[in-house]
């Protein structure tokens, strides 16, 4: 969600873009994705900005951003489709006045919400304009003369609302549309008793109630800030504002609120204290609010309580567990951290990665992604004295363990980065990029791990005698860059087929390191029990006649397409996946997509020997296959051992666009 950043790249707009130089905005035709190569989505005369990237259901993300059209700083929306590449970014704001890059929410239908600033002469404009999932943008309305820094909420009853702070008199306002309604008046959501508020943020829960906060003026002190709140019930009005953080001496800020399908939302914020007159450090801070509740439970401390910390992000999984991830510095150095809660209670922080001079400012921050299944994603800027800004990337999985983080960018100087994560642990990136002139750049990372078939590990083995090793493995993006052996002697081996004697008896523990073209790595291992030789030498057992692996003869579809769910096109629901097997065998059909944001699926069947046939259709089990081609490979096995693999081509095809 990296609510954080969205924040920040939209207040140093009118900034930004007044550098602005008459040479024109270049969008590219198409930028087509290869794993981990980066592709220009737009390029700019003067310093372009993503704002926002959001995921829908299907895997389709939207990029906000603001660029240059050689006048004005303008909104855009890039859209990149699973099965495609990124599409030139639109314009939503007007194309004479400054404006600021959109904040985004997915719609329950698939398709994506969006809210700018325009800054004509005079106050502010807060705009939105949406998009269906397979349509086009809506016209833009104006939500109020007098806003400015929005947020947009979309419930999963299409209810939208936005969030905003007022130009003039630095309230907290909103407006709502429900579904297939109109936009209500702006109402004032903060306290209207003089005091200013600012950076609202705003979601919703899986019934359609929202939860906002926001900075506002605490009274201790001149420009010192607490973090404040309010509810709106669905279909209702909202509740009088009361307090996430204590005020104190020192300002709060930074805050950004997740809620769960549940209800139960999550606020973090920076809460600073001074060392000295001159000095003051950043405690990352986080209190609960239950549904229902009017009261926030008392703020817990998240950074080393050593260490400055300046900006801190959070996302919440379908099953509510909340990541939150943040930057700090302790004695010249910075870390990347992260920290999770599961039934209540945060867990021990754990270090991402150093980020050596990270760039912490109030125009930079950490970027996190958490995709329904509980996979993070955060990224970063690095920066040495003498090197370029590259965005770095890490991973965690759904147990929360954090993979080493890992560069997504070489030279030049990258900034403001947002990252998005899929259920198979892939990564999708977008940034400002300056090298020979400014771009917004992405890229797809990959991230997922290749797949490892079979393991050819023999149980036992004589002293001094070869025995043999062997290795299956396959990856989704690249070719397999390497294979390294370890067979526990000391000694190593690469490749997918080797042997290795070994000179003493014992039990060895043998392992196998598969490592694809990307940097991603995968591992099986197994055991060696090596016996010396004895006195008598033991009679060679004689083999059990017809005990061979079993062979794929043949392996055809009857169709090479089918349609996909609720598709209306001229294919079959199903096709059959026929094969011819040399004898009785346990027979693995494997249907992988052959291009990013696709699913695996598995079906295993046991089979006679001769003619048999299997059906595949475009739901396997709990999986459903989106239009695309995948790769179908069959393998078949029995107590013996296994075939080589056979593989044909299935294409899952859509309705026409309309």
């Amino acid at each position: 969600m990296n609510t954080t950043l969205r924040r920040r790249s939209t207040t140093t707009v009118v900034a930004t873009v007044a550098l602005a130089v008459a040479l024109g905005t270049a969008p590219n035709p198409a930028a087509a994705l290869v794993p981990d190569v980066p592709v220009t989505i737009i390029a700019s005369p003067s310093t372009p900005a993503v704002t926002d990237l959001v995921t829908t259901a299907d895997g389709t993300q939207y990029a906000g951003m603001y660029s240059s059209n050689g006048t004005y700083g303008i909104s855009r929306v890039a859209r990149h489709a699973p099965d495609g590449d990124w599409e030139p970014p639109v314009e939503l704001s007007h194309p004479t006045v400054h404006a600021s890059g959109a904040a985004l929410a997915v719609r329950p239908d698939g398709g994506v919400a969006a809210v700018w600033a325009e800054f004509p002469v005079g106050n502010p404009s807060v705009w939105y304009a949406d998009r269906a999932a397979d349509g086009a943008w809506s016209t833009p309305v104006r939500l109020t003369a007098d806003g400015r820094d929005p947020r947009v909420a979309v419930a999963t009853d299409g209810t939208a609302l936005v969030v905003w702070r007022t130009g003039s008199t630095y309230r907290i306002a909103s407006a709502v549309r429900p579904p297939e309604g109109e936009w209500s008046a702006p109402t004032t959501v903060s306290a209207a008793d003089g005091s200013a508020a600012s950076d609202p943020e705003v979601a919703f829960d899986g019934a359609g109630n929202a939860v906002a906060v926001w900075q506002k003026i605490a009274g201790t002190g001149p420009g010192i800030y607490k973090v404040q709140s309010a509810r709106l019930p669905s279909g209702g009005a909202w509740s009088d504002p009361f307090d996430v953080s204590v005020p104190q001496a020192e300002t709060a800020s930074e805050s950004t609120v997740v809620v769960d399908q549940a209800g139960l939302a999550t606020a973090a914020w920076v809460q600073y204290s001074a060392v000295d007159e001159q000095h003051h450090i950043g405690r990352i801070q986080s209190a609960v609010l239950a549904p229902d509740a009017q009261t926030w439970t008392a703020a817990v401390d998240l950074s080393d309580a050593d260490a400055d910390a300046r900006t801190v992000s959070v996302d919440v999984a379908a099953d509510g567990v909340v990541t939150a991830a943040w930057p700090e510095v302790a004695d010249g150095s910075t870390t990347i951290r992260s920290a999770r809660r599961t039934t209540g209670a945060w867990s021990p922080t754990a270090s991402i990665g150093a980020a050596e001079q990270a760039i912490t400012g109030r125009s930079e921050g950490i970027a996190l992604d958490v995709e329904p299944g509980g996979r993070a994603v955060a990224s970063w800027i690095r920066s040495t004295a003498d090197g370029p800004w590259v965005v770095q990337v890490a991973t965690a999985g759904a147990d929360g363990a954090w993979a080493t983080a890992r560069p997504a960018t070489t030279g030049g100087i990258a900034s403001r980065p947002y990252v998005a994560v899929d259920g198979d642990g892939d990564v999708d990136a977008v940034w400002t990029h300056l090298e020979s002139g400014y771009r917004v750049a992405a890229a797809f990372l990959d991230r997922t791990a290749p797949v490892i078939g079979q393991v050819t590990i023999p149980e036992a083995a004589g002293t001094d005698a070869e025995v043999a090793f062997a290795v299956e493995a396959s990856d989704r993006w690249t070719d397999i860059a390497g294979v390294s052996w370890d067979f526990g002697d000391g000694a190593t081996g690469t490749g997918t087929e080797t042997s290795h004697a070994y000179a003493a008896g014992g039990s060895y523990p043998v392992s196998v390191t598969v490592t694809d073209g990307s940097g991603n790595t995968a591992s099986r291992s197994g055991t060696v029990v090596v016996i010396d030789p004895t006195p008598t030498p033991t009679p060679t057992p004689t083999p059990t006649p017809g005990a061979t692996a079993p062979s794929i003869e043949s392996a055809t579809l009857t169709s090479t397409r089918i349609r996909a769910l609720g598709a209306r096109v001229k294919a079959p629901r199903r096709t059959r996946l026929e094969l011819e097997l040399s004898g009785p065998a346990t027979v693995t059909v494997t249907v992988a997509g052959k291009r990013r944001g696709l699913p695996t699926a598995t079906v295993t069947r046991s089979l006679r020997a001769g003619s048999s046939s299997i059906a595949i259709s475009a739901r396997i089990g709990k999986r459903t296959l989106r239009p695309g081609r995948y790769l179908v490979t069959v393998v078949a096995a029995n107590a013996t051992g296994a075939s080589k693999p056979a593989r044909v081509v299935l294409k899952v095809v859509r309705s026409p666009r309309r």
